[in-house]
């Protein structure tokens, strides 16, 4: 049985709701330099990247400098020593916090080899591909990892250490954690930028979360050139919900339906036809919205809405161009597109209740 050494992200997994940090070490604020400053993101209790500074450089002499809560200018040191400047909001000024929206670093035109990123509670895949994980005094052998291409890429997703039990565990306290690491190369061995990355990653985290139930969400993507060097990082924090919301139609025990699955989502994201893309955008959505807590009146009229955008594309957009002269109402539409599958797929005789409904209902 064939294993191969896991994936290593950018940032250390943590605990659960542990706030990761992007910087620590001196900040400015608008020009002012702090000995102590930090940037952190955060899932719990609130969905932000938070930034705090302490100590003014000054503060020996007595000089504290004194801040309104308008915008701030915010400069801090990156990985090379280049000083970056990045708009913050302030909400306290003593000591000086806040909040920061999206931030890109670097170039995102740059020519990338590969694109780091981590999920944030995503599924356990069981029983996926094996990976080893090695530590300071022994190995440990883990399943879970799955790779697979699409839309030109080739993509890797591996677990953290002991998935399953850190899944229990921010389930019991209704929490957040970085579940995987993921790898994203392209298939040709070429190059693609981070505008072309920030794409893809979208276009996968509407994908597994479909596949999950409800949202899921890769984060925090930090892109390598040909020389293993950084040049591009965009810190965000994306949705992501709490593990056990929503109804999931994959069975997490079958990874390589999954992956098929994936496959398939991912060339609809480049498929020539734009229409294909912007409805597989819409029914995904929906179906997410349709699947999580709210009313039950919302769940319907949101997931009636996507059937019709789907009926919509299928047989008037890509139809025949036109509607039936005869009014068809939602579940005669419906019937229509489940009957129109059942000739393709059918239903397995063994399945005698299904076959009866699928023949007398429809």
């Amino acid at each position: 049985m064939k294993y191969e050494d896991n994936k290593e992200g950018v940032y250390e997994f943590g605990e659960t709701n542990q706030a990761f940090k992007f910087h620590e070490g001196k900040i400015w604020i608008d020009g002012v330099e702090f000995n102590n400053g930090l940037i952190e993101a955060r899932w719990f209790p609130k969905k932000e990247i938070r930034w705090f500074a302490e100590e003014p450089k000054n503060s020996k002499n007595n000089i504290i400098p004194i801040f309104d809560l308008e915008d701030k200018e915010l400069n801090i040191l990156d990985s090379k020593n280049n000083y970056f400047s990045l708009s913050a909001k302030i909400t306290s000024t003593n000591p000086p916090s806040g909040y920061i929206p999206e931030i890109e670093i670097g170039d995102s035109k740059h020519p990338l080899k590969k694109v780091i990123a981590h999920w944030i509670n995503g599924p356990n895949i069981i029983p996926g591909e094996n990976v080893i994980f090695h530590y300071k005094n022994r190995t440990s052998y883990q399943k879970g990892r799955i790779s697979f291409s699409g839309a030109g890429y080739n993509i890797l997703i591996d677990p953290r250490p002991h998935l399953s039990k850190e899944i229990k565990k921010a389930k019991e306290c209704g929490g957040y954690i970085l579940s995987h690491a993921m790898e994203i190369t392209r298939e040709d061995g070429g190059s693609f930028t981070g505008k072309e990355a920030k794409d893809l990653l979208y276009a996968l985290q509407l994908a597994l979360s479909f596949a999950r139930g409800n949202f899921t969400s890769p984060n925090i993507p930090t892109g390598f050139d040909f020389n293993n060097e950084i040049m591009w990082q965009n810190w965000s924090i994306k949705h992501a919900e709490k593990y056990g919301i929503g109804v999931s139609w994959w069975d997490p025990h079958t990874s390589e339906d999954l992956k098929d699955f994936l496959n398939l989502f991912l060339n609809k994201f480049v498929d020539s036809d734009p229409d294909a893309w912007k409805t597989l955008k819409f029914i995904t959505q929906s179906a997410l919205a349709s699947n999580n807590e709210g009313f039950i009146e919302q769940k319907i009229v949101t997931a009636f809405s996507a059937l019709d955008h789907l009926y919509w594309y299928k047989y008037v957009l890509k139809g025949d161009g036109k509607l039936s002269k005869k009014r068809k109402y939602e579940d005669q539409r419906i019937r229509r597109m489940i009957f129109d599958i059942s000739h393709k797929y059918q239903v397995p005789k063994e399945l005698k209740t299904l076959s009866y409904w699928a023949k007398t209902k429809i």
